[in-house]
């Protein structure tokens, strides 16, 4: 009997530890978050490429060995709300000049922090478009600026005119959505995009690097969007 009630005696001890340890380790979660918009130096965004990481936030929490990228926007916002309660460290990634060359953020997100930051920068390349008129049958026609700064110096250069909003050189076109590209050969003036079908709604933007290399990443425009005549 002595045996027995010593066994069932080590049995609740161990079963109590077992316990109270899985009490002790809750996880944390994921209930920090962070937001804002990537803007140039007169308070204009900086126009991205969400389906690329062309332009990250990226941010480095303590004892990370990798930092979390995330993705800017067409419109130039980014948000993540699922950042760990820890210190982390933030700062901008891809085709721009920081603000200064140690342009970081630190801030605690512990008990579920909400951070809201805009970054400032001036992109390798400033690009803008307007639409020069209403569109006349089938025929869009729009004005473009292509200006490189800090010594850069615009290369490729193409107009995107898609169905998808912010098009961009990855776009392309499938079942769904159709797109058109063209090609730009000057840093300003006006082009016509021909090819589009009647009483349909299209997004269209301006992006360029800085190397003939057509997978190295682009700045874009801001986005005007058209209906064409109805049919």
């Amino acid at each position: 009997m002595n045996t027995i009630i010593k066994t069932l005696t080590v049995l609740l001890v161990l079963t109590m530890v077992l316990f109270t340890s899985c009490e002790i380790s809750p996880d944390p979660g994921f209930d920090g978050a962070i937001k804002g918009t990537v803007v140039d130096t007169l308070n204009n965004p900086v126009y991205a490429d969400v389906t690329s990481n062309v332009l990250l936030i990226n941010a480095l929490g303590e004892r990370d060995k990798t930092e979390t990228a995330i993705r800017v926007k067409g419109d130039g916002t980014y948000a993540n709300l699922k950042l760990y309660p820890k210190l982390y460290k933030i700062w901008v990634k891809g085709p721009v000049f920081l603000k200064e060359p140690s342009d970081t953020v630190r801030f605690d997100f512990s008990g579920g922090k909400v951070m809201e930051q805009n970054f400032t920068v001036v992109p390798f390349i400033s690009l803008k478009i307007n639409l020069v008129e209403q569109p006349v049958d089938s025929l869009v026609k729009i004005s473009y600026e292509i200006k490189g700064n800090r010594g850069k110096v615009p290369n490729t250069r193409e107009l995107y005119c898609s169905t998808a909003p912010y098009p961009t050189k990855s776009t392309g076109t499938a079942t769904t959505y159709k797109t058109v590209s063209i090609k730009l050969t000057n840093n300003n003036g006006q082009t016509t995009i021909t090819g589009l079908s009647r009483g349909k709604k299209y997004f269209i933007r301006v992006g360029a690097n800085t190397s003939s290399i057509n997978s190295d990443p682009m700045n874009y425009s801001n986005q005007i969007i058209v209906t064409t005549a109805p049919k």
